[in-house]
């Protein structure tokens, strides 16, 4: 917080408006822990950028967004940016400007265009008041997010969909409050030099986003990071698979009301999906099995399910119980269900039963189904 109060406050000592600040400055001043978890959490008021009509004469030469005013005058911004990095409080500044490195930064940016902008505030309410048809939770107890659909007084109504998610893996990272979607991403740039897919940032610096990506490249996926989907893992925003990231990006409007607790498996009621796994040794490591992209070589290649569903069976079965789920890879090959389940037919009870197939490429499958035993 203090390095962007420092650096707000010296561009207004040096007479350096707001308005002229750029679109890519001012969204990853907005990135940054300026709106971090407390104040987000309790503020009425959030930044939004809106351009209004271009200058008649814009200035040609930027640093840092602001426009430079002949060679002294370009001298002069670059010494006192450059010596804001011998204060405490605004050391390591590329931290604040994630997508740029500090020396570029300091570099003269050439423009043809350069259209005034400005600062409006707007109230929190004035954003939720549009909010979409759905009202998303977000359970960091359990890293499951259930989807509700929302009623006319804006209450989350008929839960239609459930997401395994990696949380904050630090306590408290994930800050919970009720918020709302604001700013969408098809690629982000992340913490840790790292990129995510159709990123929907709800609260400062938390987003929903993919499993990280080394690059803005579909087949450098962190494999690692997503067999952790599911469990906590991230440095406090949401990450999902890329097809629920991308459900999201899709389907919820801005201003859709977010809602992130600690809560139980008793919250999750649609219940948290398992996922798939990916095995080290694929061959096509690097890619989110659920991308929709049309060059993703898991499409097609997945091992799947065909018969599944709750099964009851009476006390003293004797029999295989998973012999009722049927599985086949891609090709056709009939798959070997397992389970770590231990069913006790001996007795009457109620399991929750994790039913795994592994195919031929590396890609593990996990569904989970219900097993009565009755008397």
């Amino acid at each position: 917080m203090k390095k962007q109060i420092g650096i707000l406050l010296a561009l207004c000592v040096m007479g350096i408006g707001t308005n002229s600040i750029n679109d890519e400055i001012l969204h990853d001043i907005r990135m940054s822990n300026l709106y971090n978890e407390t104040e987000t959490a309790n503020t009425d008021q959030i930044l939004e950028l809106t351009e209004s009509p271009e200058q008649e004469e814009p200035p040609e030469q930027y640093v840092m967004g602001i426009p430079i005013q002949g060679p002294e005058d370009l001298e002069e911004k670059q010494s006192f940016f450059s010596s804001m990095v011998l204060f405490p409080e605004l050391s390591e500044p590329a931290i604040m400007f994630e997508r740029f490195e500090w020396d570029e930064l300091m570099k003269v940016q050439e423009t043809t265009a350069a259209p005034k902008q400005e600062l409006k505030l707007l109230k929190r309410e004035e954003i939720t008041l549009s909010k979409g048809k759905y009202y998303i939770m977000v359970n960091t107890g359990t890293n499951c997010v259930t989807v509700y659909t929302m009623d006319e007084q804006g209450k989350k109504e008929t839960p239609v969909k459930s997401m395994a998610c990696s949380s904050g893996l630090e306590k408290g990272s994930t800050p919970e409050g009720v918020f709302s979607i604001y700013q969408k991403y098809v690629w982000r740039p992340l913490f840790g030099n790292v990129e995510g897919q159709y990123a929907s940032r709800f609260n400062g610096h938390i987003l929903f986003h993919s499993v990280p990506y080394v690059s803005q490249k579909k087949n450098t996926l962190k494999s690692g990071e997503y067999n952790k989907l599911g469990e906590p893992a991230s440095q406090g925003c949401v990450r999902l698979s890329v097809a629920d990231a991308k459900w999201i990006y899709d389907n919820c409007s801005m201003g859709t009301v977010v809602e992130v607790r600690s809560g139980t498996e008793a919250d999750d009621v649609l219940g948290k999906p398992a996922g798939i796994r990916i095995s080290e040794s694929s061959p096509f490591l690097g890619w989110d099995p659920t991308d929709p992209d049309k060059n993703n070589p898991w499409i097609g290649k997945l091992p799947v399910f065909e018969e599944l569903a709750d099964i009851e069976v009476g006390m003293g079965y004797a029999g295989d119980v998973l012999a009722y789920i049927k599985a086949v890879d891609f090709d056709g090959t009939e798959l070997e269900v397992f389970t770590d389940t231990v069913i006790d037919c001996a007795k009457a009870g109620e399991y929750d039963v994790r039913c795994s197939i592994t195919g031929y490429y590396g890609a593990t499958v996990t569904e989970i189904i219900h097993v009565s035993v009755v008397e």
